[in-house]
Formats: C-alpha cells, sequence, structure tokens
C-alpha cells in the first residue's frame, strides 16, 4: 500500500510538472498571437481549441493507480475532448454561414460605388511640370528613399519599410515610409532610442529626406514585447478585428498609426467592412477611436488596398451568384490580375496591378483597371478609390471593344526604347488634352528614370509617344493626337519645334539648386563658361555624377539666355 502511495505520489507530482509545462506554452502562444476576443474571429476557437487538445495531452492518464475505476482515469482528457470537438462544430457553423453561395448579394453590398462617374470631373488635366501628379512610383521612392538613411547613426539598426503610401503634407505631395527595427539584436541596441524617424520622398521633385522625430517614436509593428503595435492596440481594444495599419504624420510632422477596424456583416467571419479607425500616436502610444466622417483632414489612408480590392472583387465577380461558370457579366480588376497574365503566365515587376493618384480634389486615390473576366486584353474601364473613405467611382469606356489594358500598354512602350532595354512602370491614369492617357516612366537597370511615355488608352493603342520628360512627351502626344484626328488642333497649344544642339565634355563643377520646388543641377564643362540647367526629372542617374565624368548634354536657349539642358547622358 505504501508503495502505490509512492507512486500516487510521484506521478501526481509530473502531472503538476506537465500542467506547468502547458499553461507556460498557452501563455506563450496567446502573447505570441494575441487573438481578438469575440465570436466573429476564428483564430480565437483555434486558440481554444490548442488549449483544448493541450489540456487533453496533458490529463492523458498514466499508470499512477491514482483512480480505482479506470474510467474515471479519462474523465478529464474527455472533457477537453469535447470542448475542442464543439468548437470545431462552431467554426464549421461558422464558415458555412459565411459562404457566398448564400450571400453573394451581402458581398457585393459591401463597397460604396459611383457607376456613372465624370473622367473631366475628377482627373485633372496634367501639367507639363508634372506638378499636380504623384511622378515619383513606388519603386522610385523605395530606390531613393532608402538611402537617405547610410548618414544615420547607427544605420544597420534599422530597415526602411516597403511601404511609401502616397500623402499629402503641408499642400505638397510625398511618399512616406517609417523605420523598422532590423532584427532583435538590433532591437535590444536601440530600444532606448527608439526609431529615430522616418522617409519623405518629394512626389513631384524626386528630393529624399530623413525627417528625425524629437526623442524618436517607440510604437510600431517591428518593435517588439509591449510596444509592438499589433501587441498594444490588442491590449488597448480586446474584442477589435483590426485592419492594416497605415504610417502618417499630421501638419507638424508629428508621426501616428492609423488602423482600420473590421466589423463583419455576413454570417459570423465574412464580409468586413471598415468604417471605424484607431488612430495611434507613434510616440506615447495613446490610442483614440474615429468614424469615416470624423477623421483629421490630414488622415490620407484608413482603408487597407487589400481590403477594398477584396470587396471589389467580389462585386464585380459575383453579379449572377457563385455558380456563374461562364463568367457572364464578370470583371476583374487589374490588381486581381497583377500575379498571373490572361494566358496564366506571370507578370514581372513592376506590373502591380494598381498605383497612386491624385484627383481633381487633392484626395489620394488608388487607380485599377477593369476588365472583362473572359477578355484580359482589353479594360472596359477603370476605377479610382478614395484611400481614406474606401469610396469607389467607375469609368467606363463609350466603346464596345474598350480600351487597351496596362500590361499591352507596358508591351508597347517597352518596345518603342527596346534598343535601350527599359522597363516601363505600372501605368498612371492621367487627362491629357480631355483624353484618358497612360503614364509610364521608363526606367534602366539601375532603377532610374530615364524616359517618359504617354499611351492613349481608347481602342487606338498606335497613339504612343516616348520623350525625354514629361513635357517633351504631351507636345509630342498632342501632335499624334491631332495627326490621327482624334484631337481638334484647336483644342490644345502646341508648342514650335525648338532647334536643339549637343556638346560634349567633362564635368569641371556641379551645383545644386532648388527652382519653384525643384531639384535642378548646374553643370560647369571644362574649357565652358556657361553653366547647363538640368532638372532632376530628366533622370535620377545625374545624381551619382561626379566631377571629372564624360557627359552630352542636348540643350536649348531659352529667354535670359539660359541655357536650358533636356538630354543628358554619360
Amino acid at each position: 500500500m505504501s508503495k502505490n502511495k509512492e507512486k500516487r505520489r510521484v506521478f501526481g507530482l509530473r502531472n503538476v510538472v506537465t500542467g506547468i509545462i502547458g499553461v507556460a506554452f498557452l501563455f506563450l502562444l496567446h502573447y505570441m498571437w494575441h487573438p481578438a476576443v469575440t465570436v466573429h474571429n476564428p483564430e480565437i476557437i483555434l486558440f481554444v481549441i490548442v488549449c483544448a487538445v493541450v489540456g487533453a495531452i496533458a490529463l492523458v492518464p498514466r499508470n499512477d493507480y491514482y483512480y480505482e475505476d479506470d474510467m474515471k482515469r479519462w474523465y478529464p482528457s474527455i472533457g477537453f475532448g469535447i470542448i475542442a470537438a464543439l468548437c470545431v462544430i462552431i467554426l464549421l457553423i461558422g464558415w458555412i454561414t459565411t459562404w457566398k453561395v448564400f450571400h453573394s448579394d451581402d458581398y457585393r453590398a459591401i463597397p460604396t460605388i459611383e457607376l456613372d462617374a465624370e473622367f473631366d470631373k475628377d482627373f485633372p488635366e496634367v501639367l507639363p511640370d508634372g506638378s499636380n501628379i504623384p511622378y515619383v512610383d513606388l519603386e522610385t521612392a523605395r530606390h531613393i528613399g532608402d538611402r537617405t538613411i547610410g548618414k544615420l547613426n547607427h544605420a544597420s539598426w534599422y530597415d526602411v519599410d516597403d511601404d511609401y503610401n502616397l500623402i499629402c503634407y503641408q499642400g505638397k505631395y510625398y511618399r512616406i515610409s517609417p523605420l523598422n527595427y532590423n532584427g532583435f539584436f538590433a532591437y535590444n541596441k536601440a530600444k532606448s532610442e527608439g526609431i529615430p524617424g522616418y522617409v519623405l520622398v518629394n512626389a513631384e521633385t524626386m528630393s529624399a529626406d530623413f525627417v528625425k522625430v524629437d526623442g524618436g517614436y517607440f510604437y510600431s509593428p517591428s518593435t517588439l514585447f509591449g510596444k509592438n503595435l499589433s501587441r498594444h492596440l490588442r491590449k488597448q481594444f480586446p474584442d477589435f478585428l483590426f485592419g492594416k495599419s497605415n504610417f502618417e504624420i499630421d501638419e507638424e510632422g508629428h508621426p501616428y498609426w492609423v488602423t482600420a477596424v473590421n466589423t463583419v456583416t455576413v454570417g459570423l467571419y465574412g464580409g468586413y467592412k471598415e468604417s471605424t479607425f484607431v488612430i495611434t500616436d507613434a510616440v506615447s502610444g495613446v490610442s483614440e477611436l474615429y468614424s469615416t466622417e470624423s477623421l483629421p483632414d490630414w488622415v490620407d489612408h484608413g482603408i487597407g488596398l487589400s481590403y477594398v480590392m477584396t470587396a471589389l472583387n467580389n462585386y464585380y465577380g459575383l453579379i449572377h451568384g457563385v455558380f456563374n461558370f461562364s463568367k457572364t457579366d464578370v470583371y476583374k480588376t487589374s490588381y486581381e490580375y497583377r500575379t498571373s497574365g490572361s494566358k496564366g503566365e506571370e507578370y514581372d515587376e513592376p506590373f502591380a496591378g494598381y498605383t497612386s493618384f491624385i484627383d481633381t480634389d487633392g484626395e489620394v486615390c488608388f487607380y485599377t483597371g477593369l476588365t472583362p473576366a473572359n477578355r484580359a486584353e482589353s479594360n472596359t474601364g477603370f476605377l479610382l478609390i478614395n484611400c481614406k473613405t474606401g469610396a469607389v467611382k467607375q469609368y467606363l469606356f463609350a466603346s464596345e471593344d474598350g480600351g487597351i489594358e496596362e500590361s499591352t500598354a507596358v508591351e508597347r512602350a517597352e518596345s518603342e526604347v527596346q534598343n535601350y532595354g527599359y522597363q516601363a512602370t505600372f501605368p498612371m491614369m492621367v487627362n491629357v488634352a480631355g483624353e484618358p492617357t497612360y503614364l509610364m516612366c521608363l526606367k534602366g537597370k539601375d532603377g532610374l528614370v530615364k524616359k517618359v511615355s504617354l499611351a492613349l488608352v481608347s481602342t487606338k493603342a498606335s497613339t504612343i509617344v516616348v520623350g525625354e520628360n514629361l513635357e517633351d512627351a504631351i507636345n509630342k502626344y498632342e501632335t499624334k493626337l491631332i495627326s490621327d484626328k482624334i484631337l481638334d488642333s484647336t483644342a490644345v497649344d502646341i508648342q514650335p519645334e525648338v532647334e536643339y544642339q549637343t556638346i560634349t565634355g567633362k564635368i569641371a563643377k556641379i551645383y545644386e539648386v532648388n527652382i519653384d520646388g525643384t531639384t535642378h543641377l548646374l553643370y560647369e564643362l571644362e574649357g565652358q563658361v556657361n553653366l547647363f540647367d538640368s532638372s532632376i526629372k530628366l533622370g535620377l542617374y545625374q545624381v551619382k555624377f561626379q566631377i571629372g565624368d564624360t557627359v552630352t548634354l542636348t540643350y536649348e536657349l531659352v529667354d535670359g539666355g539660359a541655357y536650358k539642358v533636356t538630354k543628358i547622358a554619360k
């Protein structure tokens, strides 16, 4: 009898140790996972299932003679097993009630779409200097913005985030990106100092700056432990289903995180709608709740891109329900096509399927094309999506044949400069003389802009030009529209042909000046007394030029006797 008591004591101690290990494991799992505590979150049900399975395993009976009745030894494990089974049933019920088969109309009702939007009203006519369009695309912003932290103390502790969202700041448009800690060890070194600042890239002038935040900021998705943004938000709002967190600054340059809150509108788990937002001070961690209507004026990004694109794909894809195998009246956004072409081939970068845009009201928007599901070779129209509110405007082409889609425009633009091997950016829709037009920047292998291309979006896809800069491209484009009888010659003011001259020489001096918010480089060549004025918009590759390099300049003599460079090559 004493031996049995000793066995019960030993095995009982083992059970205690097993229980402690199980509880520690579950605590760590919850800390790392921190799911929202709401019936509308399947992750919390999965967490309960994991807890039940761990409990059942921890209490599996051992040969410890603790119970005289063999069956009673299984009761605790069976109880946890029943809890896990009930949770699985709840998950199945939740997923069934969310199926699009039963709720296609509910899913289509989520996005707010203005079906008959006016192109001329919402798309401002592009200015030759590009001052009213976000000229710097995402990839270019990354290329020039990431270099700004090179001179930062302990630069190796941080990485620049890839987002580079387009924002309006103090009346000008920038692409902004926060810094992230470069891993666990870097965080341990830098956590007392915080993240020192963020990167701003001027969307017009292509200049980039690192902006320091006094004292640094401490709350971000890359921060570990208690000041990790996701964990910090979960502590404040345990039952919220969070969407994407966007980095923004107010008009004083103070950093914040704007996080969308998902509301379930279909069944238990489906039909997410973003109409509530949490704004968190990145320095202090203080959070406040806002509706779409009450968001501060400085907020440009409320909704998440993937959220609104999913809602739009449901709207255009479920027009006749799920079982529409012929895809009658079904459309897809270019964003949905971004990973595979019409024949199933993979698209190479930079076919992102969308781009950022500024409408006539100065609002930051997403642009994407609209393509028939059975005919990906042409666009039926295109969409403009307000990044703050998620409101969508639809523009359809008058012709039944539609217009060329973005990948075709990219291929056509690249074919115009195939000898150089330049790669076109994803097209941006702009208004040139009232015509919907694709604008693409052509880049070299170094990722810097070399030329600019414009392509008519209508069925007359042959109207495509390449210019040394935007002004040159617009002039050529309007001339071609007139010659093709698409545009009345009285509708635009075509600039007369200019006689250009070319000179080659070694750079003796380089001066950097700012003219009307745009960076200009003034070159003095050896043996020349004139200064040659070159805008940075002619090509970012100029930042690599050094004294002693041999360059070839194409220039014109403008009013005042200045030498204006129109093309520069090394």
